[in-house]
């Protein structure tokens, strides 16, 4: 299992100027679509569809840029690639890795947004 690294507030606070309804609104919005993204990365998956899996993992790692999660952004940015190389073979381990990572993300966004 892959150690998860919380999202650091005070940096994202810092590069959005200080705004916290900026911040707020990031949250929720990411609270709504990145659960949306993993879905959708996990149907193109099972669906052996390339072009779904790199729209949505490219989505989902533009998503994760505001929150700093590098390790997450690398998994997305790895299933991107081979789903535009259109082999998805390694991909579901990938993603894996990828949920692991991004699903304690979005339970912190949660209790933050609360």
């Amino acid at each position: 299992m892959l150690a998860t690294i919380a999202f650091d507030e005070a940096a994202l606070l810092k590069r959005l100027g200080n705004n916290r309804q900026l911040l707020a609104d990031l949250v929720e919005i990411f609270l709504e679509e990145g659960p949306r993204n993993l879905d959708d990365i996990a149907d193109g998956i099972a669906r052996n569809d390339p072009p779904a899996v790199r729209m949505a993992s490219h989505t989902l790692k533009g998503s994760l840029n505001y929150f700093g999660m590098a390790s997450a952004i690398a998994f997305a940015e790895s299933i991107e690639k081979q789903a535009r190389a259109g082999c998805l073979d390694e991909v579901p381990d990938t993603f894996s890795q990828l949920e692991e990572v991004v699903r304690p993300l979005l339970a912190e966004l949660q209790r933050f947004g609360n």
